[in-house]
């Protein structure tokens, strides 16, 4: 599941409410009159029940209107700036818990939480925030070249490069990720969205001890806009280009437009992602010949985390269509999957993710009679401790074992692998 932006929104205004309201019983009171009082509370109720409901925008306004009429009404201040901060406005929400800390009848109770809060906007703030990331480990892997079990079929004996191989490879990534806070808030009907660019530049290497010609190379490029409307929905625009060499050959470049909308429920705790790939694939190399393509795929998921928040699970399909130069390279099917996660501790989590993949090609390859049918199966488990002492602090041990398994109408794609991984990882933010 991916990491949701200010998760700790209901914490903040949970404690903002209890703090005020001991600190300030009378606040929304307006001297004397009754009626007043009542119309103002009203108002108060109404802002924050707007705000509940992700109507931010609305809820804005609605404590604006508020102070308009009673500027000295700090409780009513500080909500409108926690409606600011769910609405990533972080700078108009400096500016209303400032005045708020700079009022000499502030409690010192209710100031300390406000400069809690303030810490929290300014972490969120910064326009340009980059998250250098590291990862170095090993996989011990059971069929490098995915070969069938068997060496000879059909009475066709198979080249060394396509027969079962087990090795044992170094595998290193790093990069480094960045996110730029424009301050620019689109008003798109009654909600409000944050706009963002986000951009990711990686390198992967796997070097393996015999197998040298399976050494895999990626270099990878990703940017593009995103909008974010907080307990409401966020949307991306990715793209992202991939330059890939396998052994000593260039391999192939990758050049791909991602687009994704999600939903989320106003508790932040379910989600419905729709996603859309298109992808231009180029290989370099004479003996793919025909394998040239265009790569559509389409996918729908929803996830949701359990009541116990400490564990979530995600479920999904993805539709795809890939056309080749050659018709017996193209190919379209469908895969689903669904992926569980608990975490033990704050310092502790295990995952799981299984999938199956369905292809059906287009012609009949040169050396065989039928079309090619093919399914893929693959199961993932993981384990990641993340350490809390020593000089390792803040780096992450994440085990692996991915297990696959790949049926099929002609015999020489058929194939199982196991893959075995341990590897030190960590985001430098």
């Amino acid at each position: 599941m991916k990491n949701r932006i200010l998760t700790p929104k209901y914490v903040i205004s949970v404690l903002l409410l209890i703090y005020m309201s001991l600190a300030y019983p009378a606040t929304l009171h307006s001297a004397s009159n009754p009626a007043v009082k009542l119309s103002v509370e009203d108002k108060f109720n109404r802002a924050m029940k707007l705000r509940s409901d992700g109507k931010l925008e609305e809820s804005i306004k609605a404590f604006q209107g508020i102070l308009s009429n009673n500027p000295t009404l700090q409780r009513a201040r500080l909500e409108l700036a926690v409606a600011y901060f769910f609405s990533l406005k972080y700078i108009k929400a400096l500016k209303q818990a400032r005045q708020v800390l700079a009022d000499t009848n502030t409690p010192s109770n209710v100031k300390a939480t406000i400069r809690e809060f303030i810490a929290k906007i300014r972490s969120k703030r910064p326009r340009h925030k980059y998250i250098p990331f590291l990862s170095l480990g090993f996989i011990s892997d059971s069929n490098v070249t995915a070969g069938p079990d068997q060496n000879i079929l059909a009475g066709f004996p198979l080249i060394a490069a396509s027969q079962k191989q087990s090795d044992f490879a170094s595998v290193l990534r790093l990069g480094v990720s960045h996110r730029f806070n424009s301050d620019i808030n689109l008003n798109l009907g009654k909600k409000s969205a944050a706009l963002l660019w986000l951009s990711k530049a990686g390198y992967y290497r796997a070097n393996y001890q015999d197998v040298s010609a399976s050494d895999l190379s990626i270099l990878s490029l990703s940017s593009g806009p995103a909008l974010v409307s907080e307990g409401n929905w966020r949307s991306g625009l990715n793209f992202k280009l991939e330059s890939i060499d396998l052994g000593t050959d260039k391999y192939a470049t990758f050049t791909a437009i991602n687009h994704s909308v999600t939903r989320t429920s106003k508790d932040s705790r379910q989600e419905v992602t729709l996603e859309l790939l298109v992808q231009d694939r180029d290989y370099k190399r004479a003996v793919d010949l025909g394998r040239d393509s265009e790569y559509i795929a389409v996918g729908l998921s929803y996830g949701r985390i359990l009541t116990n928040d400490k564990a979530s699970y995600q479920a999904g399909f993805r539709l795809f269509d890939e056309k080749s130069d050659s018709e017996f390279n193209s190919n379209d099917g469908v895969e689903v999957f669904i992926g569980l996660s608990w975490r033990f501790s704050r310092f502790n989590s295990s995952y799981a993710r299984m999938s199956y993949k369905t292809l059906s090609y287009g012609g009949i390859g040169p050396g065989f009679t039928v079309i090619r049918d093919e399914n893929v199966a693959r199961l993932l488990l993981g384990y990641d401790h993340r350490i809390r002492k020593s000089w390792l602090k803040g780096w992450t041990i994440s085990s692996q074992v991915t297990i696959s398994q790949s049926t099929s109408n002609e015999a020489v794609f058929e194939y199982d692998r196991t893959q075995v991984g341990v590897t030190f990882k960590r985001n430098f933010d």
